[in-house]
């Protein structure tokens, strides 16, 4: 685990990536409902994060 997290601290190239893979990690939210969040999902009063939906990824097979 701490492999992880100090890999994130380390990671200077862009911050949007550490921090979503550290939110990631840490939480134990797949990528597919992290990608999902939206605002109103945050209840900043009660510091609570609802996810309740995900987004799944389809490969597209076209005949020729």
């Amino acid at each position: 685990m701490s492999s992880v997290l100090i890999f994130c601290k380390s990671y200077k190239k862009d911050k949007r990536y550490t921090l979503a893979m550290e939110f990631i990690f840490l939480t134990g939210c797949r990528f597919g409902e992290f990608s999902s969040i939206r605002y109103q999902d945050i209840d900043f009063k009660n510091k609570l994060l609802r996810i309740d939906h995900t987004l799944e990824y389809h490969v597209a097979k076209y005949d020729d």
